[in-house]
């Protein structure tokens, strides 16, 4: 994705006094955009000085929705859309607490895919018409979690409570999604 040129439209300012964090969309629409299935998820947690994670919290920004069931008709529904809007910017607090908390790490994490859609896109039987048309797609579905990306992380920060000193990473890396809750 980044090799393609993938950047994201979310801007994160924290504010470790408040705890606060705002999230900015940058982009010229909704964020995040596309596929359904895709969300932000925006981690905060503070650890203790041998950097053992003592106190987490989390934030997921997307649409939610229930597939339905095309056996029984019952067609697919959102159920809520916890989107940002262009230019939209909004306050995160989230509930940590450590009475040995010494950093606050706070990333943010594209998800294209998550763990649950991914094992029912593996599992899915092709039938003879696609598979006409593109043969390769039989070996290929069932290794969709090597081949497809399935999150990025877009932002990470470390705060020293104890001295203040930050240190912001904004270049993009492969990250494995933490479970969605």
């Amino acid at each position: 994705l980044v090799a393609r040129g993938y950047q994201s439209g979310l801007a994160l300012e924290v504010n470790p006094e408040g705890p606060g964090i705002l999230l900015k969309n940058l982009a010229g629409h909704a964020l995040p955009t596309a596929d359904p299935e895709r969300a932000y998820r925006i981690d905060a947690f503070l650890q203790d000085r041998d950097r053992n994670i003592v106190a987490t919290d989390s934030l997921r920004i997307g649409q939610r929705w229930d597939w339905g069931d095309p056996t029984k008709e019952i067609p697919p529904r959102r159920l809520a859309d916890e989107r940002l809007s262009p230019g939209e910017s909004r306050w995160w607090y989230p509930t940590l607490s450590a009475d040995n908390a010494v950093y606050l790490v706070v990333e943010a994490t594209h998800v294209r895919l998550q763990e649950d859609y991914l094992a029912g896109m593996a599992a899915t039987q092709l039938d003879a018409p696609l598979l006409a048309l593109w043969p390769e797609a039989a070996t290929l579905l069932p290794q969709i979690s090597e081949l497809y990306p399935r999150a990025t992380r877009v932002y990470h920060e470390e705060i020293s409570l104890e001295t203040g000193a930050r240190r912001v990473d904004r270049n993009p890396v492969m990250a494995v999604p933490r479970s969605e809750k």
